[in-house]
C-alpha cells in the first residue's frame, strides 16, 4: 500500500516540479524585462 502512495506522491512531485519551473522561468523573464525597462528609462 505505501508503495502505491509513494508512486503517486512521486509523480505529483516531478509535475510540479515541471509545472514550477516553466512559472519561474516565465517570472523570471518578466522581473528581468521590468528591470531592463526600468533601466532604459532612467537613462
Amino acid at each position: 500500500m505505501w508503495y502505491g502512495m509513494a508512486w503517486s506522491y512521486g509523480i505529483g512531485l516531478i509535475l510540479v516540479l515541471v509545472w514550477w519551473e516553466e512559472q519561474a522561468g516565465n517570472f523570471l523573464v518578466s522581473i528581468s524585462n521590468l528591470i531592463i525597462e526600468r533601466n532604459a528609462s532612467q537613462l
